[in-house]
């Protein structure tokens, strides 16, 4: 089960705490601890919660208070702190203020997940182990291509890296791989970052392993490893003399009887 992020909601307007609630969730990534509307009601949770939360998503236009003043005294509850408006003048202000984020409402799934993400990478006040997810651009699989889905608007994906059976370089783009389906790997979706900096992002998961230049395998669906080839669920890759010692040294770890 993934680690999910503690965070609670901040808005005055019962339908706008609604909405933000079921953004939240449709993540699933976060476990909301409750949704409160006045900073006092907030400040009176966070003191008796003790622990400090991931992330505090807050109005500006709060009927108690000023959001970005509020920020001040909340910002030390919380790893993250992002104010979410209607109006996109408060953006300057909220910069300012030194605020984690800004999202305009409605919010944008897209753009929360782009965010989440922004911030997960940066990943400096959050104590807990990271979570083992990427964001893809989605794809779809049409006779046979690889096809951007929506080239007028662009849809994201945050995938569990578990659910990747191998990823491979192409171009600028490195591509995503999931489950069989007829015989084939359906394409998950792709992002636009180099091999490099994928292994240096994710390296510290020990079971995806780089087999050699263009591509990376997920140990934990290994079929057969012989003679430079594995098999990922009865699909064969070659392996590099680099990409050999990782994999001797996970068998070993892993699979030490094997």
């Amino acid at each position: 089960m993934m680690n999910l992020y503690h965070a609670i909601v901040i808005d005055d307007e019962e339908l706008a705490c609604d909405e933000m609630e079921r953004k939240l969730s449709n993540t699933k990534l976060f476990d909301l601890l409750g949704c409160f509307n006045t900073v006092a009601d907030a400040q009176y949770f966070l003191r008796s919660h003790r622990q400090p939360v991931d992330f505090i998503f807050c109005d500006i236009e709060l009927g108690d208070t000023d959001g970005l003043v509020a920020a001040t005294s909340l910002k030390k509850h919380c790893s993250f702190f992002v104010c979410c408006t209607g109006h996109t003048h408060y953006a300057l202000d909220a910069h300012k203020q030194l605020v984690d984020g800004f999202l305009v409402k409605p919010v944008d799934e897209t753009l929360l997940l782009a965010l989440i993400d922004k911030l997960q990478e940066k990943n400096l006040k959050i104590s807990k182990p990271p979570l083992h997810t990427i964001l893809l651009d989605a794809i779809a699989t049409i006779d046979g291509a690889d096809q951007s889905v929506g080239k007028k608007k662009r849809m994201l994906l945050q995938v569990a890296l578990h659910d990747i059976r191998y990823l491979k370089m192409k171009g600028n783009y490195l591509y995503a791989y999931g489950a069989k389906s007829n015989n084939a790997f359906p394409p998950i979706g792709r992002i636009n970052i180099t091999i490099k900096y994928f292994m240096a992002k994710f390296g510290h998961m020990e079971n995806l392993i780089r087999i050699n230049p263009s591509e990376i395998v997920n140990m934990n669906h290994m079929y057969m490893y012989s003679d430079g080839v594995i098999t990922i669920e009865k699909e064969a890759f070659f392996v590099n003399g680099h990409g050999i010692k990782h994999i001797n040294s996970w068998l070993l770890k892993h699979l030490p009887n094997s």
